[in-house]
């Protein structure tokens, strides 16, 4: 990806950020709770479960960057999990959000072999700062480019998996919101607030990403048919840290939705590669390219809300010998709420815990 193509649009999303500092001067604005009502209504105070459906994927990539090859295709493993859907259950209420689902069905074990994983993560989103917290282990991945590397495999084959390798990430990472009393994160991705007319805001943030693979033997196969053979790599750490601006915008037509959101930046990164049978490996602290992306779309009216919102980080890295490495955490979540107006009109419980000031 062109280095200088990720500065234009990070200088361009800079220029910007004067503008949406300025929306507070507005006199016309009016703000209740540090919000632009003509803009933004609150579902902070009424009681909203949910029927959830997740998807989770934790991918990555070896790369052979040579830029003397002449077939990309054949440079390139692509590693994927047989991961689960998870469906189940959620609510807001003030501050709080919580979700809990169980593993529906996964892939084809015979065609995708057999993942285990645990998985624990959130997403905080308040009216400023959005919050990324991440941990994930994953053992059991599958081949997902067969067609241009394996000799023979054709549509409708067992994908080559292996049992044996494993993933674990750690990442922690958050934005600030700029124009956060016309614009909300909180109306496209939990919903206790819904956006009446189009907005957008200039972002910025960073975080912190660790990544560790790990395979028994070579993670490239023999039989492959591929320009990584002088590459036997069996273990990989990867640290990055990273910082990232950018935009996000919410379209709306009456109750319908379309968010957008995309962070680009730059990260320090120090990684080791390890060959297998070898006791050299690599090392390398260098540049790397990380995006950060937000997409919502759905249907939110003051009773309830359908919608489908999806999360995507990914890590790009080039390390020694034209090696290049990415890694991609993706989430996909889809929704159905109704809120509850009158639910605690009586008497609400545990009323010291809601006056927290979080």
């Amino acid at each position: 990806m062109n280095i200088n193509c990720f500065f234009k649009i990070l200088l361009f999303s800079l220029l910007l950020l004067p503008k949406y500092m300025l929306f507070g001067q507005d006199d016309s604005l009016a703000i209740v709770d540090g919000l632009d009502t003509n803009y933004i209504v609150s579902y902070s105070h009424v009681f909203t479960p949910r029927f959830i459906i997740i998807g989770k994927r934790n991918q990555f990539s070896i790369q052979n960057n040579d830029p003397n090859k002449e077939d990309d295709r054949i440079n390139e493993l692509n590693f994927e999990p047989n991961g689960p859907v998870n469906i189940g259950l959620g609510f807001t209420y003030k501050w709080l959000g919580v979700n809990l689902s169980l593993p529906l069905f996964s892939g084809d074990q015979a065609i995708y072999g057999k993942t285990k994983r645990f998985d624990f993560g959130t997403h905080l989103y308040g009216r400023k700062i959005i919050v990324d917290l991440d941990f994930s282990w994953y053992k059991g991945y599958y081949l997902s480019n067969p067609q241009n590397v394996v000799p023979g495999w054709v549509n409708g084959d067992p994908y080559p998996s292996r049992g044996d390798i494993s993933v674990t990430s750690l990442g922690v990472g958050g934005f600030y919101v700029f124009n956060n009393t016309k614009f909300s994160y909180r109306s496209a991705f939990t919903y206790n607030e819904r956006q009446k007319k189009s907005a957008g805001s200039a972002i910025i943030g960073g975080g912190l990403t660790l990544n560790y693979i790990r395979a028994d033997s070579s993670m490239v196969g023999s039989d492959y048919i591929v320009e990584l053979d002088s590459l036997a790599i069996n273990k990989a750490n990867f640290v990055n840290l990273y910082a990232t601006g950018g935009y996000a915008h919410t379209f709306v037509v009456k109750y319908f939705f379309l968010s957008l959101s995309l962070g680009l930046g730059f990260g320090l990164s120090s990684d080791r590669i390890f060959i297998e049978n070898q006791s050299d490996e690599f090392r390398k602290s260098g540049i790397s390219v990380v995006s950060v992306v937000r997409a919502s779309i759905g249907y939110n009216r003051d009773n309830y809300y359908i919608g489908l919102s999806m999360y995507n980080n990914g890590l790009s890295i080039v390390s020694s010998k034209n090696l290049g490495l990415s890694y991609r955490n993706t989430n996909f979540n889809f929704y159905i709420g109704y809120r509850f107006y009158n639910l605690f009109k009586k008497k609400e419980p545990l009323p010291w815990l809601w006056d927290l000031k979080l």
